[in-house]
């Protein structure tokens, strides 16, 4: 694109205006508030003339192009009046700061802006309604945006964040990006997450080292890209101590912790997942006293599938711990979505002996994959006896995909 040639006429300068036939791109700038203002150029001329401005707050003035043999190739502008207030002149010699000083709008209808002729260029200081910067016109053009000209690069500042041109590192609300995607700190505010991934479909097949949101569970594809892995995850972990004392009402050994212990609807939306149940704590209790535990999923409607154990009937036992491990498998979705759970629970009675017991289902049962779903560990004793007490001390809820 060739750079334009500007010349400033005012009416301190008679109006003479010098310019050689070499010249090219001319646009010539000028000022005054006599009626009639004419150019009147120093000999005559062929060059071609681009842009014709004329500022003035007189509306009434005209433009006379006097001793020019050339053409004006804007004759849209040539002629037209553009009322501007010019009200600052700069000092230095040379004229005047253009966009500094024009303000109005084109006198005749349909005319541009103020700065219109400008238009095509980026403005530092912005425009009313945005800027759209375009790289081409053609297909498959692009745009590059560098730091410097220079050989030696710099850093390309994206709002609060930058893209390191030298290390090619990307920050996002960062400075001085150390890592070649680099997100800040989450917020706890709604929106506030460093990244976040949509739930849709996977690859049809596995590429390496890709990350995808598919029916609520996280996927990695490994290195070898012909196997795709979903993520293992704590739900729930467990930060009270719950003890269970002297009832034989079914109660539950769960109590404040970090993570949830009800899952939002749609959480089993993909047949296979399944939670793993880990508790543990002591126990005391008198001569031929039972205790049942039992493992539990129940959705909104109230159905619920029990993992239990055999009631665990023990002799004198006095602050012997105890285990449950056990896993809830999600078979299929839907309002009768199918599962079914196993497991063991063990019951020390001495230092050295422990009584291992089943948790078991023999069929599948069903729940509303489309409700939220309550998860619970509970305990009941065979009777209210005083000296039946079972206390949690640790539990983690964990999913595997």
């Amino acid at each position: 694109m060739t750079t334009p040639t500007y010349r400033f006429v005012t009416t301190t300068h008679g109006g003479i205006l010098t310019i050689t036939d070499a010249e090219t791109a001319v646009h010539i700038i000028l000022e005054g508030t006599a009626a009639g203002f004419s150019v009147v150029f120093a000999d005559a001329t062929t060059f071609t003339i681009d842009r014709l401005y004329r500022f003035s707050n007189d509306s009434t003035q005209t433009v006379v192009v006097a001793n020019f043999t050339g053409s004006i190739t804007d004759t849209l502008l040539a002629g037209h009046v553009l009322q501007a207030t010019l009200t600052t002149r700069a000092t230095a010699a040379g004229g005047w700061d253009f966009k500094q000083h024009v303000s109005g709008a084109y006198a005749a209808a349909g005319q541009l802006n103020t700065d219109a002729d400008l238009i095509q260029y980026i403005r530092k200081a912005g425009r009313a309604g945005g800027q759209v910067l375009q790289g081409g016109t053609g297909a498959g053009e692009g745009l590059r945006i560098q730091s410097t000209a220079h050989g030696t690069k710099g850093k390309v500042m994206l709002g609060t964040g930058e893209f390191d041109e030298v290390n090619d590192r990307l920050g996002i609300a960062t400075a001085s990006p150390t890592a070649r995607i680099h997100l800040p700190a989450g917020l706890a505010t709604a929106g506030g997450a460093p990244i976040k991934l949509t739930d849709g479909n996977v690859l049809a097949t596995p590429e390496p080292g890709a990350v995808e949101m598919y029916k609520t569970t996280l996927w990695v594809d490994p290195i070898d890209g012909t196997l795709r892995q979903s993520l293992d995850g704590t739900i729930f972990s467990q930060t009270e101590t719950i003890t269970v004392a002297s009832t034989d009402v079914e109660t539950t050994l769960l109590g404040a912790g970090r993570g949830v212990k009800v899952l939002p609807a749609n959480y089993f939306a993909l047949a296979g997942k399944t939670l793993h149940f880990k508790a543990s704590g002591f126990f005391s209790c008198g001569d031929n006293e039972s205790l049942t535990l039992r493992v539990k999923l129940t959705d909104a409607h109230a159905a619920t599938i029990t993992v239990p154990t055999v009631a665990i009937t023990m002799m004198t036992r006095y602050r012997r711990g105890w285990t449950i491990d056990a896993d809830i498998t999600c078979y299929s979705t839907g309002g009768t979505g199918e599962f079914i759970g196993q497991g063991v629970a063990t019951a020390a009675s001495t230092t050295l002996l422990t009584d291992v017991v089943e948790m078991k289902n023999e069929s599948t049962t069903a729940l509303n994959t489309a409700s939220a779903i309550t998860m619970n560990i509970t305990a009941d004793w065979l009777s209210s006896a005083a000296g039946n007490t079972i206390t949690c001390t640790n539990v983690t809820i964990q999913a595997r995909d």
